[in-house]
């Protein structure tokens, strides 16, 4: 069942369900509330102010994002929630990672890690730029980005934002 209510044909309250077996033309604004799912989307003319995507499924290939706040003065390699790669999965990946770090000296770093697993372990090469932070990374043999950093003088927090695109 599917009740409508308008007024004027501007606000309009609904409930129910809707299901269409053929195809649906929509000429203004489509809002989607809880959507966990789409299949077979096809888009065109998207603007990307406003798009905003943190998970992207593209068939071969992935692109997700993550935001995690990192410690001060962690000398054990330490793992980054939810940057992990899993070995049955995965065969490489590109992460694009940006640390900033809140200290006495205000630090701003950009990493690329690429990595391709091998028949038993990862290998993994790393580029940055900006200042350097001392923020090093390293990856387990099954898959988890860990980080160490060194002691901030004046350490406030550290955050970084990562961007990745993983191959299947």
């Amino acid at each position: 069942m599917l009740i409508f209510v308008c007024i004027l044909l501007i606000i309009c309250l609904y409930s129910g369900s809707l299901k269409v077996a053929g195809g649906v033309g929509i000429e203004k604004n489509l809002y989607v509330g809880g959507l966990s799912y789409l299949s077979n989307l096809n888009v065109t003319n998207v603007t990307y102010g406003s798009l905003s995507i943190s998970d992207l499924n593209l068939g071969m290939s992935n692109i997700f994002s993550n935001v995690f706040v990192a410690s001060n003065n962690v000398g054990s390699a330490t793992n980054i929630t939810n940057l992990f790669f899993s070995n049955s999965t995965v065969r490489s990946f590109t992460v694009t990672l940006a640390v900033s770090v809140t200290a006495t000296t205000n630090l701003y770093e950009t990493f690329i890690l690429e990595g391709i697993q091998r028949s038993s372990q990862w290998d993994i090469y790393i580029n940055s730029y900006g200042d350097i932070t001392g923020v090093l990374f390293s990856i387990t043999s099954s898959g988890q980005i860990q980080y160490t950093s060194p002691n901030f003088s004046g350490f406030t927090n550290m955050i970084t934002f990562a961007r990745f695109k993983i191959r299947l």
